[in-house]
């Protein structure tokens, strides 16, 4: 049976929707011949980064993501014709972030699925044989604590970086995917407020930042990009119709002395031979 999206009017329409303009950025997956040196760039959607933090040397957000981006080069069962050299070759894959979104939603993947309900046998996991009786195979919980700044600097597919500020954060208590309880930590709107408040159902409680970046238990972290402004479009220029019937244009307005720059777009820089995904009524623009 085909999806919701095979439906749509206009492919890829759903990628214009408020929630996708607000956290939906494009991920650039590049394969590169070992041989000849061609590059073949493919770009998809995404609204979080889910990474995983199970391997043991993961104990930052930073390696999480170094892990995330990590090249690799894939085996003989996954070759793939070059199309520079005409040639299967294994080629070299790389995942990196090509436009980066308003508000960055990573998504640490705290709960492993496995045979007997855990995800290998790292000793950062937190067993529960309650837990076990009543699920079967299902949720362990990894619970060693990844360090997250409260400032970020996302890297871009061109070399380029993203600058995040956190802004909030939700917090599992328990040890597995179908108990404990769910907490969230909001900073106070203000590119200059430092407060932190601490939801925990109806109870409000102010926090330090400190405090915040401390959670041992973070799942979800939200950052904001920095210095993000709305432009709109401009009207079409207005004709002046007379009463002889005889339209003139209306004349443009001249400023002298001063010299227009064109808007810096979110899309980062690419060469030229890159076609970057494109997006319908997008009008979210960057301050240099």
């Amino acid at each position: 049976a085909s999806g919701w999206r095979d439906k749509l009017p206009i492919p890829r329409l759903d990628e214009t929707t408020f929630v996708h303009r607000i956290f939906g950025g494009y991920f650039r997956s590049q394969l590169k011949c070992n041989k000849c040196g061609y590059k073949s760039n493919t770009y998809d959607p995404f609204l979080d980064l889910a990474l995983e933090i199970s391997k043991k040397h993961i104990d930052s957000l930073i390696s999480a993501f170094k892990e995330f981006t990590r090249r690799e080069k894939l085996d003989i069962d996954n070759q793939w014709k070059c199309s520079g050299c005409k040639k299967n070759v294994c080629p070299t894959k790389h995942l990196s972030v090509f436009r980066p979104p308003l508000t960055l939603c990573i998504h640490l993947k705290r709960f492993g699925f496995g045979r007997d309900g855990f995800h290998g046998s790292n000793h950062f996991f937190h067993r529960s044989s309650k837990g076990l009786n009543m699920m079967g195979n299902r949720g362990s919980k990894i619970s060693k604590r990844i360090e997250f700044p409260a400032q970020l600097s996302l890297p871009l597919s061109d070399g380029r970086v993203c600058d995040y500020t956190l802004t909030g954060i939700i917090v599992h208590v328990g040890g597995t995917a179908t108990s404990g309880h769910y907490t969230s930590y909001v900073k106070q709107p203000g590119a200059s407020s430092k407060l932190w408040y601490h939801m925990d159902d109806s109870f409000v409680t102010e926090v330090s930042e400190k405090t915040v970046l401390k959670q041992r238990d973070a799942y979800v972290l939200f950052y904001t990009r920095k210095e993000v402004k709305l432009e709109f479009p401009q009207p079409p220029s207005r004709e002046r119709v007379p009463r002889n019937g005889v339209k003139e244009q209306q004349p443009e307005s001249k400023s002298k002395g001063t010299k227009k720059e064109p808007p810096l777009d979110d899309t980062p820089q690419q060469s030229p031979n890159e076609e970057p995904p494109t997006l319908m009524f997008c009008f979210i623009r960057e301050r240099k």
